[in-house]
């Protein structure tokens, strides 16, 4: 306990002097690190914007007043826990951002089906090795932990565990995949890997809640389900869809270019309205350079007659 408390001291002291150097006045910080950072920029509040992006825990953990959610589903679930019933107008929702070569498009497939996550319950493991047992499917599971703490006394004979997948093992593993297994069984805040998946011409087998309906476009980018049949279902019919529609709708609306221009104009719109003025004030507001709103928009894949 006493190196956490004296690395979180660390950590606050260094964050407040390289601030000290750059930060002007109408800045904007961006607390990437969450709530570790509240203390760090409280000496700033007064003189800039404090924004905390990418929020991916519950509402307990906020403590800046813009926040930038991962999902729709997200902010609206934590506004629930905040008691919030007015929602913020200068709060947004900005998708994660990838890399794009960082993995590789493939359409030629192998007969395997993945699993790429945490060794744990909540992530559905176990319906991802039911569905494709019933199948009579491959299974590759990758990802921290030990795949024996599950329910099953030995590991299934269509399973094969390869543990930890670093960069290359995973963008190996998903360029090659049929389908990528997502079926948590709790309200996934995002779930970065299916875009990791979509970006390799992979398509995603999903559950059908939290972040996840935002991001894997049902018929489309993959399948999104409830129960175990339409798991199994998801993967004897996986073959419908087409991995370039998944490559173009996870670099067109994911990429790192393209969510910079989402953060540019959000940060933009923040600067130009948020002020602490009346309602008359407001009202003479100049609007005549009034910023687009292509920020919101999505870029989906042309589906050909």
């Amino acid at each position: 306990m006493q190196s956490q408390h004296i690395g979180h001291h660390k950590f606050k002291q260094n964050v407040q002097r390289e601030l000290e150097i750059r930060v002007e006045a109408g800045d904007a910080i961006l607390c990437f690190w969450g709530n570790s950072m509240e203390e760090a920029v409280s000496m700033f509040e007064e003189k800039c914007f404090i924004i905390e992006p990418g929020i991916g825990y519950d509402g307990k953990g906020c403590f800046a007043p813009f926040k930038i959610f991962e999902s729709y589903a997200h902010m609206s679930y934590v506004y629930g826990q905040l008691g919030i019933t007015h929602p913020k107008r200068y709060d947004a929702v900005i998708p994660n951002y990838f890399d794009c070569d960082d993995f590789e498009y493939c359409e030629a497939k192998d007969n395997y089906f993945l699993y790429l996550g945490r060794m744990d319950p909540n992530k559905g493991l176990v319906i991802a090795v039911e569905a494709t047992k019933k199948a009579n499917a491959k299974l590759i599971v990758a990802g921290p932990g030990d795949i024996n703490h599950l329910s099953y006394k030995t590991i299934p004979s269509h399973v094969e565990f390869v543990g930890y997948a670093d960069l290359n093992k995973r963008k190996h593993l998903l360029k090659k995949a049929k389908a990528l297994f997502l079926p948590t069984i709790v309200l996934e805040v995002f779930g970065g890997v299916m875009i990791e998946a979509m970006l390799s011409g992979t398509p995603v087998i999903s559950s059908d809640w939290g972040g996840i309906p935002e991001n894997n476009l049902h018929g489309l980018t993959g399948f999104r389900c409830r129960n175990e049949e339409q798991f199994y279902w998801a993967t004897k019919n996986i073959d419908k869809i087409s991995s370039k529609h998944c490559r173009e709708w996870a670099e067109n609306n994911y990429s790192m270019e393209r969510v910079a221009k989402m953060y540019s104009s959000y940060l933009i719109s923040l600067k130009r309205n948020f002020r602490h003025q009346t309602r008359e004030q407001t009202l003479q507001q100049d609007y005549s350079e009034l910023a687009e709103l292509d920020w919101l928009n999505k870029y989906y894949p042309a589906i050909e007659s």
